[in-house]
């Protein structure tokens, strides 16, 4: 996942990343900063639906 990549480089990309994720679910985009938790709680919501 190119969001964890990015998380300590550029968190704006990381935050982009995951929001085209979220996009392609229906959901609300995330604001602010991004964390580890929040890409490891994407992660699982992804997983849990394949």
């Amino acid at each position: 996942m190119r969001a964890i990549i990015l998380l300590n480089s550029d968190n704006a990309k990381t935050r982009t990343n995951l929001n085209i994720l979220r996009q392609r679910a229906g959901l609300l985009p995330l604001t602010g900063t991004i964390t580890q938790q929040h890409i490891d709680n994407e992660y699982m919501k992804e997983l849990s639906f394949e």
